[in-house]
């Protein structure tokens, strides 16, 4: 009623697209694009939203909100001065995803998360956020702020903040690292335990204890870090018989939250081509979209993996594809790849 009485008022309009069902998508994303193209941030958002809750993860449906709009789309909010994407804005820049990585890019954006916080989140998990970006940074003098800000909000009890202290100073404080990680265990443990796990298993920071590290990892969790140190050990089979598949099956379940474990994955797939994954569709459409943002590592991975014969993944027109792609990105090495492609 309200729309009907304002029909050019775009909070209404806004509201109106947010509340239309889904099989009225398409009408949605047309008025709120119409918003947008008034600098609206709430609309901007919403397209965002709608790419993340219904276009991704398979690519043989032709997404209504492309990637690389949604990609617009999330920053041109953050940009106008909305609160959640401004937040959402660090944590895919330093996570991956939607956006390609940019470590400083993700610093920034954290920083205005904290001067401008999204309604309901708290203040405490904000600065958590900017100090353990800050610790990981290349400056100096960033990186001491980011120890220094973790060092006050672990001492005031703030949730995760001693583990993020702990892996800030672990090369150069192990034993107190260690230390903080034990103290951590049971209240973070998705955080703690694969870093105090990898710790006890080298004997760093004190003395080795293999037989805990592997009892901590494979006590009932479902945290996905904790899956993936696991995996690791599977794949080196010291403390658990080698068993690729399993390795794969657990670095698999990580790489929901890390990039770096899904292209060990897609690695790992075309080395052993007998190995097979439970969801090769959202694995390949993670895949694509690292490729396609040209993350480090990403289009080797990928192409090598389609050239692989591994039943699940292999295609060779494709993986000619992407050749071409990685050549006119200026990567001289696939020059020899692309001839082959043309001469067959």
């Amino acid at each position: 009623m309200a729309f009907a009485a304002q029909p050019e008022n775009p909070r209404f309009k806004v509201a109106v697209a947010r509340a239309m069902p889904h099989a009225q998508r398409a009408e949605s994303l047309a008025l709120l694009r119409e918003v947008a193209a008034q600098n609206d941030a709430e609309a901007y958002y919403e397209i965002y939203e709608s790419h993340k809750s219904w276009d991704r993860g398979d690519l043989d449906k032709a997404p209504l909100v492309p990637r690389a709009e949604a990609d617009h789309a999330l920053r041109k909010a953050a940009e106008l001065g909305h609160p959640y994407s401004t937040q959402m804005l660090a944590v895919l820049l330093d996570r991956g995803g939607t956006v390609k990585r940019d470590a400083a890019a993700a610093r920034y954006w954290a920083e205005r998360a904290l001067a401008n916080p999204a309604k309901d989140e708290s203040r405490g998990n904000l600065l958590v956020l900017l100090g353990r970006l800050l610790a990981k940074s290349d400056n100096p003098d960033e990186a001491a702020r980011g120890v220094d800000l973790l060092e006050t909000l672990s001492k005031a009890g703030q949730s995760g903040a001693k583990t993020h202290l702990a892996l800030a100073i672990r090369k150069d404080d192990p034993m107190r690292a260690r230390s903080l990680l034990e103290e951590s265990r049971r209240p973070d443990p998705g955080g703690a335990i694969p870093p105090l796990a990898e710790m006890l298993i080298a004997g760093e920071g004190g003395p080795a204890d293999p037989k805990r590290a592997l009892s901590l990892l494979q006590a009932p969790s479902d945290t996905v870090k904790v899956k993936g140190v696991l995996g690791q050990l599977y794949l080196e089979g010291k403390l658990v018989p080698r068993d690729v598949q399993e390795a794969v099956r657990l670095v698999d379940l990580a790489g929901q939250w890390d990039l770096d474990a899904r292209l060990q994955v897609l690695q790992l797939l075309a080395a052993n081509p007998d190995v097979r994954v439970k969801y090769p569709r959202n694995l390949l459409y993670g895949a694509v979209e690292a490729a396609e943002l040209d993350e480090p590592g990403a289009i080797t991975a990928l192409i090598a993996l389609k050239l692989s014969p591994n039943a699940q993944f292999q295609d060779k027109p494709g993986a000619c594809k992407l050749i071409e792609t990685a050549v006119n990105r200026g990567d001289q090495s696939m020059k020899p790849r692309l001839a082959e492609c043309r001469a067959n």
